[in-house]
């Protein structure tokens, strides 16, 4: 986990060294991996991001506490729609997650609207197809699910 954190601790500041303006981000969905934060940059029609969240996170009696964290990154754009119109973005996401005893990896392409505008701070909201591809370290037995995530957050 430390080594995930790291990783996303240096992509941020790659993130940050990019033209446009910074925004921080925290909410559930494509844009957060899960349930999480993110660091993004902006330009006036699209936004680029990188997040740090969990994507399962359960409490057992007998297994305790148990999460999938790690990072994504993703990109959103509102040009695909309409020209003057920046409330209305398609993005895709690719993440990575890691848990007691299988890597995760998520691929998603999914709608996002913002309240807002892409480039200003506010509410957003869409849902993201998300592919999720799982193979445990324990058993090497592969599990792949698709998701339908919901996106809700907010960018400061």
């Amino acid at each position: 986990m430390k080594k995930i954190l790291k990783l996303w601790l240096l992509c941020s500041s790659l993130l940050l060294a990019t033209e446009g303006t910074t925004s921080y981000g925290i909410g559930l969905g494509q844009l957060y991996n899960g349930v999480g934060i993110n660091i993004a940059s902006h330009e006036t029609s699209s936004m680029k991001s990188i997040a740090f969240g969990c994507m399962d996170i359960a409490y057992g009696t007998y297994s305790g506490f148990n999460a999938s964290c790690g990072f994504s990154i993703a990109y959103v754009s509102t040009r695909i729609f309409e020209e003057n119109n920046n409330h209305h973005g398609l993005g895709v996401h690719v993440g990575i997650t890691k848990d007691s005893d299988a890597f995760a990896g998520s691929v998603g392409v999914g709608y996002s609207y913002f309240f807002d505008e892409i480039a200003n701070k506010g509410l957003n909201i869409g849902l993201t197809p998300t592919l999720l591809f799982r193979e445990s370290t324990i058993n090497r037995k592969n599990d792949n699910e698709l998701l339908l995530l919901l996106n809700l957050g907010y960018q400061f």
